[in-house]
């Protein structure tokens, strides 16, 4: 008994540490997250990821047009390809911390993770920011496995990708394979802090 009271007081240590050094602004947002993807994901669901996405798109804060097409607020929803159905389901989504913008959020990685033809969680962010065309032939070629989907893309769907544009002229290019699979294991590392000790059914890796 006192040997499971002392593991457990250990992982309660961890999970406090770690807490610890999340940003505070992302803190701040973690009941409307936990509360959007229990909603929409349900209650199963590790919403930490969702709040660990954000940290990595905004810092948890605010902004408009990080990429130059638009995409809008801490989880960068482009309109362009969004507004149209979400503005059916949740009218003020575009209204700074709106539960409605946190709710969006959610149905996008639902969105997300039906279109995911193998359901681990790096899959699905890895959908949210690139075509699911691609992520799912990786995903598949590479038998679920991150790191041999991030050499089928290398090998047969690799892109160079203006990340920097001054004046018109592009200042720096990166490969596709390695924005969108660097993009999935920081959400992961990003979201970890944030997890409580509850278990989860759903497999990130």
């Amino acid at each position: 008994m006192a040997g499971r009271y002392r593991s457990n007081m250990r992982v309660l240590i961890v999970f406090l540490l770690m807490f610890s050094i999340a940003r505070a602004d992302c803190r701040v947002l973690m009941p409307k997250v936990k509360n959007a993807s229990e909603f929409v994901l349900g209650i199963n669901y590790p919403y930490q990821f969702n709040l660990g996405q954000i940290e990595v798109e905004t810092n948890c804060i605010w902004r408009t047009s990080l990429d130059g097409i638009g995409s809008l607020g801490y989880a960068q929803i482009t309109p362009a390809f969004w507004d149209k159905i979400l503005k059916k389901y949740f009218p003020n989504w575009k209204q700074k911390d709106n539960f409605d913008y946190f709710l969006s959020q959610a149905y996008i990685i639902k969105d997300a993770r039906e279109q995911a033809k193998i359901k681990k969680l790096w899959v699905v962010y890895q959908i949210y920011n690139r075509s699911a065309y691609y992520v799912n032939r990786e995903a598949v070629e590479g038998q679920g496995k991150w790191e041999k989907a991030l050499d089928v893309c290398v090998a047969k769907y690799n892109q160079s990708i203006c990340v920097w544009r001054q004046g018109g002229v592009c200042k720096q290019w990166r490969s596709s394979c390695e924005i969108n699979y660097e993009y999935s294991l920081k959400v992961y590392e990003k979201g970890i802090k944030y997890r409580g000790l509850e278990c989860s059914r759903y497999n990130y890796w």
